[in-house]
């Protein structure tokens, strides 16, 4: 995954890295990431408003001062557990 059109960041990971929610940076102030096909929106804080993926993609603004691990959800806005039961 790479971020920019001039160089920047990048970062590689497994498909199982990816199938648990491991797939997500950030980046000049935004979190930005790609999901598994079930995942339909994030949601990038406990009680945030949810953020709608794109073609397996996401990206909202950083909060600050720390970035949690995003939660991921399906088309009816339940949480999911990615990578296992």
């Amino acid at each position: 995954m790479r971020r920019g059109s001039q160089g920047g960041a990048g970062k590689c990971v497994t498909t199982a890295e990816l199938e648990k929610g491991s797939l997500w940076n950030a980046l000049a102030g935004q979190v930005f990431g790609v999901v598994p096909d079930s995942v339909a929106a994030v949601r990038p804080a406990p009680g945030a408003k949810p953020v709608r993926v794109k073609r397996s993609f996401f990206v909202y603004p950083a909060p600050e001062p720390t970035i949690p691990k995003p939660v991921f959800l399906d088309a009816h806005g339940r949480e999911l557990k990615l990578g296992g039961p």
